[in-house]
């Protein structure tokens, strides 16, 4: 193999390799556990094969990623208070995330063995992400004596899943190749993503009353499949209203079904927005996109 990756910047292959093997260790490791989502989550994983299969390239999957990820609660609450899809199947759907972002590493691991030159140059946010990457494995093997706390593998899995697969996601966007014409598709997904939410909020506050998020199946996802019981009127999470002066004021919650995601959201897309107003090169592209 060493033959096959000569000539490949150094730290493009160390980092592909390090964080495909620490993926694949959390999937054999769930498959070990007793839990459901691990018992079936490589049932799933062969469906994101034959996607893989289908569609080659890392940045494709990254596409989709970003499109899919703000109406991934939506679509799942949906599903299971409108469709009635058992909850060991949302649960499944549910890992579409963690399955496509593995499928990049192995992609980028793949176009290696393929002598694909794919470069990466270390800086300052990659040490920051590498030492949370250390803290997360730190927590994962340390012992339940430690924290004075009672643990299974299940658990340290999923604490793991959460703690590493940000670290995961933007090592998989720094790795993977993007011409200048993919950027710019990506800054429109941004941008298009932050319009359409922005006006199905304003459209929610607008014309829908809360009782319609029941209908949808707003409280039988949360407290049936995600088990969190909120204290809100009907049943809804108390941060859809805000006291503002004494007065209650509806808040919009969109596809996020929270106020707070909605509006955290847009800490990135309107300066990100309002930077490429400012940026001559991105505006000549708008009228050939």
């Amino acid at each position: 193999m060493n033959h096959l990756l000569a000539g490949y910047d150094r730290r493009s292959r160390y980092v592909i390799a390090v964080f495909f093997v620490l993926f694949l260790f959390l999937v054999i490791a769930g498959i070990a556990g007793s839990s459901d989502y691990f018992k079936l989550f490589p049932l799933f994983l062969l469906l994101g094969f034959a996607l893989f299969i289908i569609i080659k390239r890392p940045q494709t999957l990254l596409f989709f990623f970003i499109v899919l990820l703000p109406f991934q609660y939506f679509i799942m609450m949906v599903l299971f208070g409108v469709g009635h899809v058992p909850s060991r199947w949302i649960t499944i759907i549910s890992a579409w995330k963690e399955v496509f972002i593995l499928l990049v590493f192995i992609s980028l691991f793949v176009q290696l063995l393929l002598e694909r030159k794919i470069h990466f140059r270390w800086s300052y946010v990659d040490t920051a992400m590498a030492v949370l990457a250390v803290y997360a494995l730190i927590h994962f093997f340390l012992p339940d004596s430690f924290f004075g706390v009672k643990s299974n593998i299940n658990l340290r899995l999923y604490g793991f899943k959460s703690e590493f697969f940000f670290i995961f996601l933007y090592f998989a966007g720094r790795l993977c190749p993007f011409n200048q014409r993919q950027v710019r598709h990506i800054y429109f997904f941004l941008i298009g993503i932050g319009v359409i939410t922005a006006l199905l909020g304003i459209f929610e506050v607008s014309f829908l009353d809360e009782r319609a998020f029941l209908k949808l199946g707003y409280v039988d996802y949360t407290e049936n499949h995600m088990g969190i019981k909120y204290k809100g009127a009907y049943g809804l999470a108390e941060n859809f209203w805000a006291d503002v002066g004494g007065l209650r004021v509806r808040r919009a919650v969109s596809v996020y079904m929270s106020s707070q995601p909605f509006a955290q959201s847009y800490l990135l897309i309107i300066p990100f927005s309002i930077a490429l107003l400012f940026d001559n090169k991105f505006k000549d592209t708008i009228p050939h996109c």
